[in-house]
């Protein structure tokens, strides 16, 4: 099934916490549902690329040096609640606040 992404509200919320992730010592993984399409990525233009190819994604975040930090699970089609669930530990959270505070 091919997803077709329509929604500014959640192309918005998604650019800004992707920007926000990698503006710390981090990388991103794409999770498209089948498949790690894109792992341990810093290129928002390669994460963009991958992303929305279905109804969800997983973004998955490590450190610079590998260690796991947290996965985030984005539905599309949610709109302003496209971020759906994140591993809750202070670092993810942190990110998810941030990203809310801005988008509101």
């Amino acid at each position: 099934m091919i997803f077709i992404f329509n929604n500014s509200v959640e192309y918005r919320i998604c650019t800004k916490l992707i920007a926000r992730v990698l503006a710390g010592p981090y990388t991103l993984s794409v999770f498209d549902g089948e498949e790690w399409v894109l792992k341990n990525s810093k290129d928002m233009a390669q994460i963009l690329a991958v992303m929305f190819s279905g109804e969800s994604d997983k973004l998955r975040i490590r450190t610079l040096l590998g260690k796991f930090v947290g996965d985030i699970l984005l539905l599309h089609g949610d709109g302003e609640n496209v971020i759906a669930n994140w591993t809750d530990n202070q670092d993810t959270n942190e990110l998810i606040k941030e990203v809310h505070q801005a988008a509101s």
